[in-house]
């Protein structure tokens, strides 16, 4: 089944930590209520930063790392063959589109001056290709990546939320950007299922 495979891209794992961060900020802004609108709102962040902007991730991270899945893990979509290179690439589309789209609205629905939400998720997602694509392909470096990986999954969900019910200030930023530290070791673990494929491609 073509969608199963689709949404296998998305890794859905991955997303509850996105759909918490949305909590989070929307609760740390102090103007969050229970009210139909603010719900819908926050759903909708949801959507962008978990199912949208994360499925992007995932899925453009299982592209640039096909050659290493081919090693450590030949039974993924990509590797095995099970969804076509022109498949893979409309799905990245989609998603980042669907996902920026998704942004622009909610700062249209919040009113904002700036589009503060846009920006946040555009950011997200430039650090996400950079993050897995080369030249620069952050992945590449233990301590950079893998802190820029931690610092998309817990703080980035976090200042849509907040920048989406209030105001987003420096010290958020800064105390999110360290909360974000556990996001590292978190990664740093995952990244022991790739030593034979790292290995053999020269990554350290």
């Amino acid at each position: 089944d073509k969608w199963k495979i689709r949404l296998q891209l998305t890794k859905p794992v991955t997303w509850p930590p996105l759909v918490w961060g949305v909590v989070c900020g929307a609760a740390a802004s102090g103007n969050f209520h229970w009210n139909l609108e603010d719900v819908a709102k926050s759903i909708l962040c949801m959507i962008m930063s978990g199912p949208c902007l994360t499925g992007y991730t995932q899925t453009l991270n299982d592209w640039y790392d096909r050659e290493i899945d081919a090693i450590n893990e030949p039974y993924r979509p990509i590797p095995s063959g099970a969804i076509s290179e022109n498949e893979v690439i409309s799905q990245i589309w989609l998603l980042l589109l669907g996902g920026l789209g998704i942004a622009g609205l909610l700062d249209v629905w919040a009113a904002h001056d700036f589009p503060i939400v846009f920006y946040l998720a555009l950011g997200g997602s430039l650090l996400s290709y950079i993050y897995s694509a080369p030249p620069l392909k952050l992945k590449q470096n233990g301590w950079i990546g893998n802190f820029a990986l931690g610092a998309s999954y817990i703080s980035l969900p976090w200042w849509a939320g907040q920048a989406l019910f209030g105001t987003l200030t420096p010290d958020i930023v800064v105390l999110t950007l360290l909360y974000s530290i556990a996001g590292l070791g978190i990664a740093i673990v995952n990244d022991f299922k790739s030593i034979e494929g790292d290995k053999a491609l020269g990554l350290q």
